[in-house]
């Protein structure tokens, strides 16, 4: 589900080496959260419940509430990109 309108503020796109980019507007900002290259400070209690709301759902079980709510953002983010990651290898036939 996308985030409210404005919930992330816009980021740079980010490109690993091989030239794959992640230019959805949440995906941008949760991998440069997790590059540390998010400029806007901490993230707001709105943005930590939206990943961890992201992530319950799209992890199928593998990420929890209860353990997310007390990580740093930074992995806050990562279990979110994972569990997206998750999310499409069990809902996609390649």
């Amino acid at each position: 589900m996308p985030a409210p309108v404005g919930l992330f503020p816009d980021s740079p796109c980010v490109c690993t080496p091989w030239g794959e980019c992640a230019c959805g507007h949440e995906e941008r900002a949760l991998r440069n959260i997790t590059n540390r290259s998010w400029p806007h400070g901490p993230m707001t209690p709105e943005q930590r419940e939206w990943c961890i709301g992201e992530a319950v759902w799209a992890g199928e079980g593998s990420c929890r509430r209860e353990d997310m709510e007390t990580m740093p953002d930074r992995d806050i983010a990562a279990d979110t990109l994972h569990a997206w990651s998750d999310w499409v290898k069990s809902n996609t036939d390649f």
